[in-house]
């Protein structure tokens, strides 16, 4: 049979097969044509990501804990004196005015000492009314004696001043009649010597009306100078209970130094305190939240790379930075040399709070401005716009990043990027 058979090529083969004579001037395509514009898109984007990065900055912060307080810092409410305290009026968050009586101490010799003086008062004031009692019935029979006597002494005188009229004019009678010779010298010597007796009567009477005067201003006198004595007495001794009532007073109340917010109690009722030891600590200073400023103690070596002007991210204890965000601020002032325990305890008065802050070393102190912002409810500026709704207080602790420096981002993944980039200037 002479018919012609076809057989299938198999697919191996067919692979190998040599391409025809019309195939050979055809271009090769090894990526389809609408691929190109997806990989010049993403060029571009990586071009764009490559020089965002070089351009773009992270901040470098320097982490530390602080704490938020007024210029003031915290202020001890001392004892002024030894003894023991007996009552506090105010606890903890209550606002106390300056000069406020805010503990009272016992001072048992104090108060002895005022009681005997008053005491003593008491007795004064009754020994000045019987001795006043006394002068007034002595003054009043005195002086009606002295009315009796000076009645008796006027009569006598006016008595013997109408006998001395009567003898001047026997006296001149007698004269004449010696002369004509009707009386003898005798009588007229008689008379000259009655006359001088009446005289001499009524000089001594006259002089009796003038000693009983002079013994009654005397008495008068001496009287009043008594009472005044007594009034002397008593002037010096209610001076003296003034005195010890000011003192028992000074030592007694303790008194708030400064109007602020009472932070903490040193000391119980019933505890011995010291002159000068703490009873009570307080923050001094206004309500006004807006007052406050950060104290941030950096650890030893951050401190050296911070300075005045740089910013600030505040994020108090008490709120959510998730959702409050952190308030602004600036650097106001560096410490020059590292602060030591005893500078920090005099301004934050808390020992547990130092030991902490003194972990790692001597800290450096930085104070920092807290941004104001009167738009939101603290009065700072925040970072997520408004903040929290609930006021910042005076001692709240905090955490602070200072921005130190800033690096381009691609630096955080190649770190040698930093130092190509300032070697040729960018």
């Amino acid at each position: 049979m002479n018919a012609t058979t076809t057989q299938a090529v198999p697919a191996s083969q067919q692979l190998i097969r040599p391409p025809s004579p019309d195939q050979l001037d055809s271009m090769l395509q090894v990526v389809p044509s609408t691929s190109w514009l997806t990989l010049s898109v993403l060029g571009l984007t990586l071009a764009g990501a490559l020089v965002w990065s070089i351009v773009a900055t992270a901040p470098v912060t320097a982490k530390a804990d602080g704490i938020l307080l007024t210029p003031s810092g915290v202020a001890d409410v001392a004892a002024p004196a030894s003894g023991r305290l007996v009552d506090i009026a105010v606890r903890p968050g209550d606002r106390v005015r300056a000069g406020q009586v805010v503990a009272t101490l016992a001072q048992s010799d104090l108060d002895a000492q005022l009681a005997g003086r008053r005491l003593e008062l008491g007795k004064l004031d009754d020994q000045q009314r019987r001795i006043r009692a006394f002068l007034q019935t002595e003054a009043g029979a005195r002086a009606r004696v002295d009315a009796e006597q000076n009645t008796m002494l006027q009569a006598r005188v006016a008595s013997l001043t109408e006998q001395e009229r009567t003898l001047r004019d026997m006296v001149a009678a007698n004269e004449r009649l010696a002369s004509q010779g009707f009386v003898s010298q005798e009588r007229l010597l008689q008379v000259r010597n009655q006359l001088q007796q009446v005289r001499s009567d009524r000089a001594e009477a006259a002089t009796a009306i003038t000693r009983l005067r002079s013994e009654n201003d005397t008495h008068a006198t001496r009287s009043a100078r008594e009472l005044l004595d007594l009034d002397n007495r008593r002037s010096a001794l209610e001076r003296e209970i003034g005195a010890a009532k000011e003192e028992l007073g000074r030592k007694t109340e303790v008194l708030a130094p400064s109007d602020g917010l009472v932070a903490e109690l040193a000391a119980n009722p019933g505890e011995i305190v010291g002159m000068g030891a703490p009873v009570m600590r307080m923050l001094p200073g206004a309500a006004d939240q807006t007052g406050l400023v950060g104290l941030i103690y950096l650890p030893p070596g951050a401190g050296k790379q911070v300075r005045v002007g740089m910013s600030v991210q505040v994020i108090p204890s008490t709120v959510r930075v998730q959702r409050d965000g952190y308030i602004f601020g600036e650097v106001t002032n560096v410490s020059t040399i590292p602060a030591t325990r005893e500078s920090m305890m005099r301004v934050l008065k808390n020992s547990a709070l130092v030991e902490q802050l003194t972990r790692s070393g001597a800290p450096q102190e930085i104070t920092v401005r807290l941004m104001p912002d009167a738009a939101t409810p603290t009065g700072m500026r925040w970072s997520s716009g408004t903040g929290p709704a609930q006021p910042v207080g005076n001692g709240t602790t905090a955490e602070a990043k200072i921005v130190t420096s800033e690096i381009p981002l691609i630096a955080l993944v190649f770190p040698q990027a930093e130092r190509i980039l300032a070697r040729i200037g960018l």
